[in-house]
């Protein structure tokens, strides 16, 4: 919670925090690249979600590079991308 009056709580930082952990349990379970570029879109609109009903004050640069490298890495160890590859960008609107 970098700004002084910020549009966002620590509930908010916490529900962030939560879809990423979701994020990685089920892509524990993809069995493809398939499954789990479904699994980036859907972690990314919900992250989209999120960040609009804090009036985008959630994620912001900072925040946004170590998101993406956080769901392109778990992609990377899974095998379903490469690390140059943005899976993230098609849907990210932070």
């Amino acid at each position: 919670m970098e700004a002084a009056n910020p549009n966002y709580s620590k509930s908010d930082i916490d529900k962030c925090r939560g879809i990423l952990i979701s994020h990685i349990q089920a892509l524990e379970r993809a069995k493809d690249r398939k499954e789990a570029i479904a699994l980036v879109e859907a972690t990314v609109l919900a992250l989209n979600k999120l960040n609009q009903d804090t009036q985008g004050d959630l994620i912001e640069t900072g925040q946004r590079e170590e998101i993406c490298a956080f769901i392109i890495k778990a992609g990377v160890i899974k095998g379903f991308n490469s690390v140059d590859e943005d899976v993230t960008e098609q849907w990210r609107e932070w």
